[in-house]
């Protein structure tokens, strides 16, 4: 599994995954937007518990480990994992499974650029990607990193730029 911030291994390993039919030509780490409310209500759960059983410490505890649950559960119940690759190519947008699978299975929607809208909001140091292409019906809404502090926040970028340019 390549490392989350080296957009080169991010790259190669979308190139390996789609094969030699496209040039990979960025590649970035984003989650589902959607896993947001199973993370919040998993923390909220969490945190009652631990407390309830462990007092302070417990119930920070409780929030990390529920957050981090439910959020893995949400996203195995939506056939994802938690991080997913969005890799650009000239004509496609490609969102894989993040992993070492089986390059036939990470792949999870895929969309064309020419039919395809990108629309990118800003929230804070957070992007909320949405992909529509309306000629095949795929819909989807992403989060990137744009914070400093993430090493995500580099590939996130470039990604970004390619995914926006000429629109």
């Amino acid at each position: 599994m390549p490392g989350i911030g080296n957009e080169a291994a991010l790259k190669a390993d979308a190139q390996a995954a789609l094969g030699e039919g496209e040039t990979v030509l960025a590649a970035g780490v984003f989650s589902l937007q959607d896993l947001l409310a199973p993370t919040v209500a998993g923390q909220m759960a969490g945190g009652i518990v631990g407390d309830a059983v462990g007092g302070s410490a417990g119930g920070v505890a409780g929030l990390v480990v529920g957050g981090i649950a439910a959020r893995e559960a949400a996203a195995e119940a939506k056939g994802v994992t938690v991080r997913l690759v969005l890799a650009v190519t000239e004509s496609t947008l490609h969102l894989l499974r993040w992993g070492d699978g089986d390059a036939s299975t990470r792949e999870v929607m895929c969309f064309d650029r020419a039919s395809s809208t990108v629309d990118v909001k800003h929230f804070g140091l957070s992007r909320i990607v949405t992909i529509d292409d309306p000629v095949s019906g795929a819909h989807v809404t992403l989060h990137a990193s744009v914070s400093p502090v993430s090493a995500q926040s580099g590939p996130d970028k470039d990604v970004l730029a390619a995914i926006t340019r000429d629109r």
